[in-house]
């Protein structure tokens, strides 16, 4: 991939760094993606999922209200990394729930809930950042070069990722 890239020196360090940060982003989203939806599943009748995408839609409409203006106060970078860090604490709130709750049916109902609902927005909310930081990075000839090229780590992080679920 970096043999196609044809960076130039100055753009080195800069699509070094976001590749590395689409891989990361790539494992995170592909691990919670499968988990949330797979508890989900489990936990609830498949006749659940058209009100969960709709809670999932409003989620989406609110946190990306929510990042917009976070964005605009304090900047993209900001707005970029709380959106990573309350991810992250959603993530490992939803963990020790589960864990914590684990004989508690309504409390893993809920959880269950809950993690099909906030996956999906987030990683529409992870997309726009990335697509904000690489614009702010680069002008819009480097971004329409470098960034399918930077967007592949995430790709390549999710088939490595969905790969190792089973074990």
């Amino acid at each position: 991939i970096l043999k196609y890239a044809k960076r130039t020196p100055t753009e080195e360090k800069d699509f070094r760094i976001l590749f590395v940060q689409s891989l990361l982003a790539g494992f995170g989203a592909a691990f919670f993606f499968v988990v949330g939806n797979a508890y989900f599943i489990q936990k609830t009748k498949v006749s659940n999922l058209p009100p969960g995408y709709i809670m999932s839609g409003v989620f989406g409409f609110f946190l990306i209200t929510i990042y917009k203006k976070l964005q605009n106060k304090f900047g993209v970078v900001f707005a970029y990394s709380a959106g990573f860090i309350v991810y992250g604490l959603s993530g490992a709130l939803l963990f020790w729930g589960r864990e914590h709750f684990a004989g508690n049916d309504a409390a893993q109902l809920i959880i269950a809930y809950i993690g099909f609902i906030v996956v999906l927005p987030f990683a529409a909310m992870q997309v726009l950042g990335f697509s904000t930081v690489s614009l702010r990075v680069f002008n819009i000839a480097q971004s329409k070069r470098l960034l399918a090229l930077i967007g592949t780590g995430e790709v390549i992080a999710s088939i490595v990722a969905y790969l190792l679920i089973p074990f």
